[in-house]
């Protein structure tokens, strides 16, 4: 389903063992744990809110900025919840993106329905604050690293073509040059697009390590 900020993605969820207002509250704690902004609410049945950074790289992402419309209904079987997901800013999922997007948005719709549910299924999705600050620790020095490697190499991209972009011309070693000159070129963009995306990988690794900052001054445990 399209809207006017892109495709929608829904997720649905059955909590057997828990009523209406059980399952209003677990979501209003969740998006508090998440520093949601609530836009709008009824009290019972239904809540809007925006989750998600404003920086992250890549909107597939679970964290990405993104709305939610949650809606709570009591039935025979239970409370079922829908998580209707869309982008905060209008954009557009083209065919090949609309299953990475649902992919990394309905991992977060299992983190919500777990942190709720508690239990097996938060044994299953949760993991405690500490691990979860080591991993990402641990993955912002590797990205540090790869970064400051690629500068390395990029910089000594550039000083090759500061010494070999000369105008010199008619004879083969002049053509010679002017072709490694050319070859350094490409290489240097080339090699521009894995830094962006490296780069990317830091800023998002930053947010979660804020994320997990901002779940402990709330006394959260995952």
């Amino acid at each position: 389903m399209s809207s006017r900020n892109g495709t929608e993605y829904a997720f649905e969820h059955l909590f057997k063992n828990k009523t209406q207002e059980e399952v209003y509250q677990g979501v209003l704690a969740w998006l508090k744990g998440e520093n949601g902004t609530v836009t709008s609410s009824d009290g019972t049945s239904t809540i809007i809110a925006v989750v998600g950074g404003r920086r992250i790289f890549g909107s597939e992402h679970p964290y990405s900025l993104k709305s939610i419309i949650f809606v709570i209904a009591p039935t025979a079987e239970g409370v079922v919840v829908t998580a209707t997901m869309t982008h905060a800013r209008p954009t557009y999922d083209g065919r090949s993106k609309k299953s990475r997007v649902k992919a990394g948005w309905g991992y977060l719709a299992d983190h919500i329905w777990a942190s709720i549910e508690g239990g097996e299924l938060a044994k299953k999705m949760q993991r405690p604050i500490e691990q979860q600050r080591e991993e990402l620790q641990h993955t912002e020095r590797r990205v540090k690293t790869k970064i400051a490697l690629w500068s390395v190499v990029e910089i000594l991209l550039i000083v090759g073509e500061f010494f070999l972009g000369g105008d010199v011309h008619g004879d083969v070693v002049s053509d010679i040059v002017g072709i490694a000159w050319l070859a350094i070129l490409f290489v240097f963009f080339v090699l521009l697009l894995p830094l962006a995306v490296w780069l990317g990988i830091l800023t998002n690794v930053r947010y979660m390590l804020k994320r997990i900052e901002w779940r402990e001054g709330l006394g959260l445990k995952f």
